[in-house]
């Protein structure tokens, strides 16, 4: 989900270099030494969120426009989905 969510910062920021740079200098150098939660927000300025993810996996034209709330349907679909079948493999 971060992956796709900094992936998305790339995109949308048009500037592959300097935004390498951010990354790099707030993230990858630091390793364990700080909060990876901390040091993800200081790289994108804001906690991660869920659409990129969903875009990504591209749910369903008749899900909802909003990203937020078609994540959320997407979601619970995919996970009643697989307890469904894992019921339908014990009978």
């Amino acid at each position: 989900m971060l992956a796709l969510d900094i992936h998305e910062t790339f995109d949308n920021e048009g500037d592959v270099p300097t935004t390498g740079d951010r990354l790099k200098n707030t993230i990858l150098l630091k390793g364990s030494g700080d909060l990876q939660s901390e040091l993800y927000r200081k790289f994108q300025g804001r906690d991660p969120v869920l659409h990129p993810i969903c875009d990504f996996y591209d749910p369903p034209s008749g899900y909802s426009q909003d990203s937020e709330e078609s994540c959320s349907v997407f979601i619970n679909t995919a996970s009643t989905t697989a307890t469904g079948s894992k019921e339908n493999s014990k009978t």
